[in-house]
């Protein structure tokens, strides 16, 4: 595995996404509690009248490690008591700081599971850092192909992380597969890795400690099939969560409560960073890939700025669009038509030369100004309400 392949996430990463009204409840599968104005688990689309699926293997990490082991320089040990778990007795500490950039078989610092058992459709568990950071789900199969998943920490919470196998994107040159999806029975090694510092993919700031605490692994599917919402399909699992959405260059990234209009805000603050400032999210976890219509969504920013729009293909072409007019402080609504979206002459798309909806993967949102100005005064950028239309 080459730490090339790793930087080809920042094309590929994950995504969720916004859904509608109800009473305050709970995720079935991660506990986290709902806010007034969603009816879905945020983090997984799972709603609180649904049954969550059985873990198959579950790790409390309350006095031991489970079967995660630490990658080279990585210390494993158990916090306890209330204060330093969130969940039971105690939690896994990771401590990240001694560990090598990047070591063994080219993985950047963090911990591994060897063998897990086998099928493998999901992965979720808790987790917080003192400071903001990002996480990859690394999936190796036994013919040598792996994949990658991401997820964004907000620094000083506990956040619910769910990865689903559909959200996997399969890393790019010498990873090869006889079917480009990852497969629930093929899984032989996971790496749950800090990617902060490499490039193109975080904010240049390793994570010095990561705790854990709730590790479960899933043998049945998460969900069986996207959640249809008014108008056409929301992205991701319907409601913004640390996994799902990350920074496209610099800033720290959070997600937030809005209000009964927005329940979720993803947010991007590049205050005093350089560089390109903007989100980056994926269709495919959520089978978003559909011969959608047009993208649309809600956004706001600080400073007036205009939004570029990426979508890129499963076959490497990639599309563009401008979102107009351009951002005030005020939400407005930004719809996109699919046939609106022109070639990009830098990946060029080599498979027919158009653009194909259902092949979409992934989405970036980028403020083009941050791309012709290297200074350092920043924006703050928030999204709200992002939602394939699938309607004619």
């Amino acid at each position: 595995m080459r730490l090339a392949l790793l930087v080809f996430g920042l094309a590929a990463a994950l995504t969720l996404a916004a859904a509608a009204t109800a009473q305050e409840a709970t995720c079935p599968l991660t506990g986290a509690e709902l806010p007034t104005g969603l009816d879905v688990c945020p983090a997984t689309g799972v709603a609180p009248t649904e049954p969550a699926p059985a873990a198959s293997v579950e790790w409390s990490l309350d006095t031991d490690t489970g079967q995660l082991l630490p990658g080279e320089g990585v210390q494993l040990r158990t916090s306890t008591g209330a204060a330093a778990a969130k969940e039971g007795e105690g939690c896994l500490e990771i401590d990240l700081s001694g560990a090598p950039l990047v070591g063994e078989n080219d993985l950047p610092a963090g911990v591994l599971i060897a063998e897990p058992p086998q099928p493998v459709h999901g992965v979720s568990f808790w987790a917080r850092t003192p400071s903001d950071g990002r996480l990859a789900l690394i999936c190796a199969e036994a013919d040598g192909s792996f994949y990658i998943a991401f997820a964004a920490l907000p620094a000083g919470r506990w956040q619910p992380i769910v990865f689903d196998i559909r959200g996997f994107m399969l890393g790019e040159d010498d990873s090869v597969d006889e079917n480009d999806q990852l497969d629930a029975d093929q899984i032989t090694m996971m790496a749950l890795v800090d990617v902060g510092t490499l490039p193109g993919l975080g904010s240049g700031r390793r994570i010095e400690t990561l705790y854990i605490d709730d590790f479960k692994i899933y043998a049945e599917p998460i969900r069986e099939a996207p959640i249809e919402v008014t108008g056409g399909l929301a992205f991701g699992a319907f409601g913004f969560s640390s996994v799902g959405w990350m920074p496209a260059g610099s800033g720290v990234f959070d997600v937030r409560p809005g209000d009964e209009v927005r329940p979720w805000v993803a947010q991007v603050n590049s205050t005093g960073a350089s560089g390109a400032n903007g989100l980056l999210a994926s269709l495919a976890m959520f089978g978003a890939q559909t011969d959608w219509t047009a993208i649309q969504f809600d956004a706001r920013s600080e400073w007036p700025c205009t939004l570029a729009v990426m979508v890129m293909e499963d076959t490497g072409g990639q599309y563009i669009q401008m979102a107009e007019p351009q951002l005030t402080n005020e939400w407005q609504t930004f719809v996109l038509n699919a046939s609106f979206f022109e070639p990009d002459a830098d990946k060029p798309d080599t498979y027919n030369g158009v653009l194909d909806p259902e092949r979409v993967h992934s989405l970036i949102i980028l403020e083009t100004e941050s791309l012709q100005n290297d200074g350092t005064r920043g924006n703050v950028i928030e999204v709200a309400r992002p939602t394939v239309v699938t309607a004619p």
